[in-house]
């Protein structure tokens, strides 16, 4: 399981912004080109799908990093449309959980879990700060003993971290 305090987070965007005007040949101007940044930086893609929500959820986005693939939910387009800050928030959220927390050279490897049922996503961005993430953890007892010990440790304030689960186990 990774960390990363506020700080190192702060230098890893500036980071990709900096190798983002590389890319463009020229000073960034605001707003950045989220969409194009995810392509030339983090080499992901963009899709707008339906996606599966659980009662009283509203997820508005997933990330399926062996696909390298943001998805967006089609079931949300219009508001997320009609508020682009909160679709750009949604898209550099997810980007996010790309660069810190997505092991790249073990996309292509088998899972730790056989036996587990596949994922459509590794993690959902849901509304009040709930994100389901890991549902191939949850469908094995291996996996569930994993997330009770993740669960078990609280974050500081100044961290984030991969594994944060919204839903008790």
């Amino acid at each position: 399981m990774k960390f990363y305090r506020n700080e190192r987070i702060e230098e890893i965007a500036e980071q990709r912004l900096r190798e983002f005007e590389g890319k463009l040949g020229r000073p960034l101007s605001i707003p950045v080109d989220i969409e194009l940044f995810g392509d030339l930086v983090l080499g992901l893609s963009m899709l707008w799908e339906n996606i599966e929500e659980l009662p009283g959820e509203e997820v508005l986005a997933g990330l399926r990093p062996a696909d390298r693939l943001i998805v967006m939910n089609e079931r949300r387009k219009t508001e997320l449309e009609q508020q682009a800050g909160r679709r750009r928030l949604t898209q550099g959220h997810e980007m996010g959980h790309w660069d810190l927390f997505v092991d790249i050279s073990k996309l292509d490897h088998p899972g730790l879990f056989a036996d587990a049922v596949p994922s459509m996503f590794a993690y959902r961005s849901s509304t009040g700060g709930q994100v389901q993430i890991m549902r191939t953890l949850l469908s094995c007892e291996a996996g569930r003993d994993i997330v009770r010990q993740i669960k078990a440790r609280a974050d500081t304030p100044d961290e984030a971290r991969s594994g944060s689960l919204s839903k008790p186990v």
